[in-house]
């Protein structure tokens, strides 16, 4: 079921800067899409530009976007935790380290050249490592109350 998150849009009146808008961030999000395959280029902050670009220009863009079954809770769990899963932080480095070590050991010829890039992915590596990580409790959280004149307990499970 899509959820709508049209009550998040304000989209601009004029329509050329609408027509802006949804180029913008659909390079944005090409360049977003590209970053998960490139570790040079992040992800992150270019959908959240596209998500951006989409709230200020197109209801149906933007709820595409949030609605879609890969980016969409990327970019929620973003807008509202600024975290990442444990899932998402090793898929990042694991794909950063592969991509970064192939490059200088087998395609890239000048030492200079290898040691900007290697710089670049410990870069990159150290900032998605200083992202707050996501923990999920496998408990439930309940609200103990008291009720009443016969002082009963009762418990209440609670939204985590």
């Amino acid at each position: 079921m899509q959820r709508d998150f049209s009550n998040e849009t304000s989209p601009v009146r004029n329509r050329l800067l609408r027509i802006v808008l949804i180029a913008a961030g659909t390079a944005s999000l090409a360049l977003g899409i590209a970053g998960i395959f490139l570790p040079v280029l992040p992800t992150t902050p270019f959908l959240l530009l596209t998500a951006l670009c989409y709230a200020r220009s197109s209801a149906r863009f933007y709820n595409a976007l949030m609605n879609h079954k890969y980016l969409g809770p990327y970019i929620h769990q973003w807008r509202i935790e600024r975290s990442l899963t444990p899932g998402t932080k090793i898929f990042a480095l694991s794909t950063l380290a592969m991509t970064i070590i192939s490059s200088v050991l087998f395609f890239i010829p000048l030492l200079p050249v290898k040691i900007l890039v290697a710089a670049i992915g410990l870069t990159v590596a150290v900032y998605i490592l200083r992202i707050p990580t996501k923990v999920r409790s496998g408990l439930k959280q309940v609200e103990i109350t008291q009720s009443g004149e016969n002082g009963r307990l009762n418990a209440q499970d609670t939204v985590g």
